[in-house]
């Protein structure tokens, strides 16, 4: 049993076993912790935030925003994420993605403000839950998605099958440097082995 007034050198403490050590580290911190009485102070509501600072304070008088119904994939290059399971400060990052790509009015400008309308949806529920699992549809299926992550699973596309040709025989083009029934008809039994 360790004596609470004892006074120990570095070097006294490192020569005790490990476990005492935890032991003692655990009991100084509980107890230090104890009679520690943290200031409350909430951020104001114009804060911008940053990577790592916590959401900001929501009013309790408003009703909390419901859970999206529906899951949105993200688009990376190796395949696609599911946003239920990313965390809120990828969700903002790629809202601000989304909806500066809506913005430059490109080629992928409707698909960009779709996006940015969904994801804005994700962000204010993962503002209020940021570590809950949402349960929702996912690709025509009831789904409960894993917790929010900042690495989350990158899933692949769907196969959708071979790409196939409606062409019929009259508009096939004959191909160069190859010969082909169509171009000679069958071959029969009767002819020749060369």
């Amino acid at each position: 049993m360790l004596v609470e007034s004892l006074t120990v050198t570095e070097a006294e403490f490192l020569a005790l076993p490990l476990a005492t050590r935890w032991e003692v580290v655990y009991r100084v911190l509980h107890d230090r912790l104890a009679t520690f009485s943290a200031p409350t102070v909430s951020p104001p509501t114009s804060a911008v935030r940053t990577g790592s600072s916590p959401p900001p304070a929501r009013d309790p008088r408003l009703p909390s925003p419901r859970p999206p119904r529906f899951d949105t994939r993200l688009r990376r290059r190796t395949g696609f994420q599911w946003a239920s399971e990313t965390e809120l400060t990828s969700l903002e990052w790629w809202l601000t993605r989304a909806r500066a790509g809506a913005d430059s009015g490109g080629k992928y400008a409707d698909r960009d403000r779709k996006l940015a309308a969904e994801l804005g949806l994700w962000v204010s529920w993962r503002t209020c839950n940021p570590s809950e699992c949402w349960s929702g549809e996912r690709a025509r299926q009831r789904v409960t998605a894993e917790p929010p992550s900042r690495d989350p699973q990158i899933h692949e596309w769907p196969s959708r099958g071979p790409a196939r040709l409606d062409v019929r025989d009259e508009d096939r083009e004959p191909t160069r440097g190859a010969f082909d029934d169509q171009d000679y008809g069958a071959s029969d039994e009767t002819e020749g082995v060369f």
